[in-house]
C-alpha cells in the first residue's frame, strides 16, 4: 500500500517536502513505473517538491532513508549534480542519526548511472 508523508529532511526554507512511496496497487504506479526505470529507486519533481520512491523496489529502511535524503538534497540545494547532492544527503543522514544510510551514500558515491 502506498504511503505519503512529510520528509524529516525538510528545512525551514523547504518545509513542505513530501515523500510518496508508491506501490503497484496504486493507480499512479503504472504512470510512474517508466520514470522509476529511467531514474532509479526514486526521483524528485523539483517544481512541486514531491519525492517519488518505488515501493516495489524491495528497499529496506536504510535504503529508503538513503533515497529520501538524496532526493530531499536535490530540493534543498536546487542542484541536479549527483555528487553534490550525495554529499548533502550524507550530511543530512548523519544529522538525523542514520549512520548506515549515510554509509550507503558514500559507498555508492557517483554510481547513480549504474543504479538507474
Amino acid at each position: 500500500m502506498s504511503k505519503t508523508f512529510f520528509s524529516e529532511f525538510s528545512t525551514p526554507q523547504h518545509k513542505d517536502i513530501v515523500v510518496g512511496i508508491i506501490t503497484s496497487d496504486d493507480f499512479h504506479y503504472d504512470i510512474l513505473q517508466p520514470l522509476f526505470k529511467e531514474y532509479g529507486y526514486g526521483f524528485t519533481d523539483m517544481n512541486t517538491g514531491i519525492i517519488y520512491i518505488d515501493g516495489e523496489a524491495g528497499l529496506d529502511r536504510d535504503e529508503l532513508k538513503w533515497v529520501e535524503a538524496h532526493e530531499a538534497a536535490h530540493i534543498i540545494s536546487g542542484s541536479l549534480d549527483e555528487r553534490e547532492t550525495d554529499l548533502l544527503a550524507h550530511q543530512l543522514l548523519l544529522e538525523k542519526g542514520y549512520h548506515r544510510s549515510a554509509e550507503l551514500v558514500m559507498s555508492n558515491l557517483g554510481r547513480h548511472a549504474e543504479m538507474d
